[in-house]
This record gives C-alpha cells, structure tokens and sequence, in this order.
C-alpha cells in the first residue's frame, strides 16, 4: 500500500511538473516580443514559421526599420542590447524589427517579407545584409511552408521549445578578441551560382518593394585578415562580387551602400562583428537610412 501511494504520488508529481514546464514554454513563446529570434534552428523546421509568425504580430509597428539577413545581422553571441539593430533603435528613435536569424538563406528572408505583405505591414525601410558565402548552396532553406502548430507538436518536442523559452537570447559578451579559423569552401563564386542567387534575389526585392519603398542592400562585412587566413584569393572574391551586386541593385533603382568593416578589430571570427563592429553598424546604417528623411 505504501509502495502505492508512493507511485502515485511520484506520477502526480512528474504530470504536475511536466504540465508546468508546458504552460510555461507556451506562455513564453506565444509572448515571444524580445529583440530578435535569436535561433531558430533550436526547434524542428515544422514548428520554426509559426514561432516567426507570433513573433512578428507581438512585435510589428507602422513604419518600423525592418533587419533582415543571416547571423551577423542577428547580432551572433552577443546580448541586443549591444547588436546594432538596437543601438539604431535607440540612435534614430525609431522602431526596429530584427527578424534575421543564424544561417538564415534567401529563401528564408523572402518567405518571411511574404508574411509581413499578407499581412498588409508598412516599413519605413528594410536592410538586408547578402553573404557570398551563401552562393553554393542558395536552394537551401530553414523555413518550410507547410508548418504544424499543435499542443501535441510541442509536447512532442518540450525539450527544444523549453530551452529557447527558457534563454531566447545570449545575456552575455563573448570574447571579443579576433579568432582564426580555416573553412571549407566558404565561398564558391561562380557564374552559375551568382546567376541563380540573383534570380532569387529578383524574386526578394519584388515583394519587399511591396513593403517598403526604401530598401538597403549591403554586402556581409568580413574581417580581412580571417578571411586572408581562410583563403588567399578570398578578398578579390569578395571585390568581385561587391561590383555585381552594386551593378544589380542600381540596374533596381534600390540603395546599395559599402559599410567598409574589415578591421580585426570590428570582429570576433571571420564575419561575426564584436560591440565595436555593431557599434561602426550602427553608425553606418544610421547615416544612410537619415537621408531618406
């Protein structure tokens, strides 16, 4: 009969304790209203779209600065309050939407503008950082347009939605020294990559300029000597590719600027800005988007 009891009450307490976890990561995700997303890869494709979706409705304003792009635009390792998107909040006092996420893609960006013109949102502008580095693989995608929403899919997967609602983002400051490292074919440019990345480009900039007449698009800043350290012809890669996407953009009639960040000092890895880098951002992205005031 103890034994029993015992059981029981050990199961009542797990059910108890299983359904508080629950109602706390539901509470916390359906109120996600934090800075940014900061990964979304933690939890399983089919759940990632709607996590977006309720992001974007907790968070949206009228003529907000909409940030879009892959990890360096989402502010990697670093806490928002030193993440340029941010600071540029703070500087222009005005409203601004980080909506890139950790290897986000071409796809995954349009997908997203889609749900923003749908859903009949206004920007005042929209910044939009285009990785090279994203060129040999630019069918590749983390968002998918089917997407399950269920009280079953998250029990399912607890775990994962527990841990992103239990640190949505990074508190605090990495190392912010300059760390080496060699990549793979970490960037791979060739004509037929670069041609199907701007169609898909093509495909981006239409449905953003349903959304926001100013749109900026800047090349994915590099620390030059990482980047030299990865690959010796890496730089006139990168040069290379700069004059076509600015060819490309002016042929669009869309903003195309050079941040000029390339200082070891700006950067924690190859691509990553340190405060510094997001600080030089802030103050680049601040310039251009003043003069359309």
């Amino acid at each position: 009969m103890i034994y029993k009891k015992y059981n029981y009450f050990l199961a009542l307490w797990f059910t108890i304790l299983l359904l508080s976890i629950f109602v706390y990561t539901y509470i916390k995700l359906n109120g996600y209203n934090s800075n940014r997303i900061y990964n979304i890869r933690k939890i399983p494709p089919e759940n990632r779209v709607l996590l977006i979706y309720n992001y974007i409705d907790n968070i949206y304003k009228k003529n907000s600065i909409l940030v879009l792009g892959d990890s360096q635009s989402n502010g990697h390792c670093h806490p928002k309050d030193v993440i340029f998107s941010n600071l540029l909040q703070y500087k222009l006092n005005i409203n601004v939407i980080n909506l890139a996420f950790k290897d986000s893609r071409i796809y995954d960006n349009t997908f997203i503008l889609k749900y923003l013109k749908d859903r009949g949102m206004k920007f005042k502008a929209i910044t939009f950082n285009l990785s090279p580095s994203h060129l040999k693989d630019s069918d590749f995608k983390h968002l998918e347009e089917r997407y399950n929403n269920s009280i079953y899919d998250i029990l399912k997967n607890i775990k994962f939605f527990f841990l992103l609602a239990l640190s949505p983002n990074p508190v605090d400051i990495p190392d912010q020294k300059l760390s080496l490292k060699k990549y793979r074919n970490y960037i791979v440019i060739d004509e037929d990559n670069i041609n199907s990345y701007f169609e898909k480009l093509s495909l981006f900039i239409e449905v953003a300029k349903k959304i926001s007449d100013e749109i900026f698009i800047y090349n994915t800043q590099y620390s030059s000597s990482a980047m030299t350290f990865n690959d010796e012809g890496a730089l006139d890669k990168l040069k290379s590719f700069a004059e076509k996407v600015k060819s490309f953009c002016k042929k669009r009639n869309i903003h195309y600027f050079d941040p000029k960040i390339s200082g070891d000092d700006f950067f924690i890895d190859i691509v990553h800005f340190n405060i510094k880098g997001h600080q030089k951002m802030t103050e680049v992205l601040e310039h251009h988007i003043s003069q359309i005031e």
